[in-house]
């Protein structure tokens, strides 16, 4: 099972409407992500998309049905 990064990303002009990302990680499947690496994926999402504000994240397992 792999893992997805989650974020909280709020526009920059109007940090009142934010929206849910997932996101997911190309790791190896049989180890959890490091935490660097999880605010290295955010880091990298937040610089592709300069309208929006990351306010926060976290890696989760891989969910289908989610």
């Amino acid at each position: 099972m792999g893992h997805v990064l989650v974020l909280l990303a709020c526009l920059a002009a109007d940090p009142a409407t934010c929206r849910e990302e997932r996101v997911p990680l190309d790791l190896a499947a049989s180890r959890a992500p490091l935490p660097m690496e999880c605010a290295g994926a955010a880091m990298e999402w937040a610089a592709a998309h300069p309208a929006f504000i990351v306010r926060r994240f976290a890696c989760r397992p891989f969910d289908r049905e989610a």
